[in-house]
């Protein structure tokens, strides 16, 4: 195609064009789990909406955006996604790309190093594009990630910290992303072809310029705590909610706090 889909009618639009009876237009992560929350975010954002309000700690699950979310998930459903996508997690969906069985599919940076050495690649079949958006607004991926923690009653703290440091250590972070794909929290280890900015599609002769992770950090926002080994910083508006949060929770009454 000449152009990847940037907004939610495109995407539509491409993938009622392009799915056959053997292929489908577009797949993600149904399945009842935390996938299905970040892609619902996704979503959401897309559609410039919210799930909570930082300033007046206010859910917005019920408002405009929200509902425009649930229904574009809940009108794919058998139409450019299959019906059996609510059961799907990232590696249904990505072996069934794979395999020529869908158009396009919503998932994680580690996809693009699993199929390195499929015929998608070597092909020049397959590239990345920024998650779709509703026209005036902006696209926003989940940033999700992993940290660590020592528990403040474990007998060998010493032992914990240096076992949390050979985790997060250079060597094993790059062995990590060469293997599995995962963009390490380090940003000098970030993979060159994962910095170059860009728009469009990409393919194994151009670096997929699918937008800076530098940047990403930026503009991506948090579905979870992330900690980053070296800064331990997390998104401002993370830290907004989570502060709402607490904030809400002391005002509960106590016996609703457990």
């Amino acid at each position: 195609m000449p152009a990847p889909p940037e907004t939610f009618d495109d995407l539509q639009r491409l993938s009622r064009e392009l799915q056959t009876p053997n292929r489908w237009g577009f797949l993600w992560q149904g399945k009842q789990y935390e996938g299905l929350i970040t892609v619902f975010l996704e979503v959401l954002w897309g559609f410039g909406g919210d799930w909570i309000d930082a300033d007046s700690r206010q859910v917005r699950l019920d408002q405009p955006e929200a509902l425009r979310a649930v229904e574009f998930l809940k009108q794919s459903i058998g139409t450019i996604s299959p019906e059996a996508v609510t059961t799907y997690a990232e590696e249904d969906t990505r072996t069934l790309f794979q395999n020529g069985r869908s158009v396009f599919l919503r998932n994680w940076p580690y996809v693009w190093t699993v199929t390195s050495q499929t015929s998608l690649r070597k092909e020049d079949r397959v590239g990345m594009a920024p998650v779709v958006h509703a026209p005036g607004q902006r696209s926003s991926a989940t940033l999700g990630g992993w940290g660590f923690a020592i528990s403040k009653f474990t007998r060998h703290p010493e032992a914990a910290w240096q076992f949390v440091r050979f985790l997060t250590d250079v060597e094993q972070m790059r062995k990590i992303q060469l293997r599995m794909g995962r963009i390490p929290a380090r940003r000098s280890l970030v993979p060159a072809e994962f910095v170059v900015r860009g728009k469009g599609t990409t393919s194994p002769s151009r670096r997929p310029g699918v937008g800076s992770v530098r940047g990403a950090q930026r503009a991506a926002r948090s579905s979870e705590a992330t900690i980053a080994p070296r800064s331990g910083a997390r998104s401002r508006p993370h830290v907004q909610r989570i502060k709402a949060l607490r904030r809400r929770r002391r005002s509960m009454p106590k016996r609703w706090q457990r």
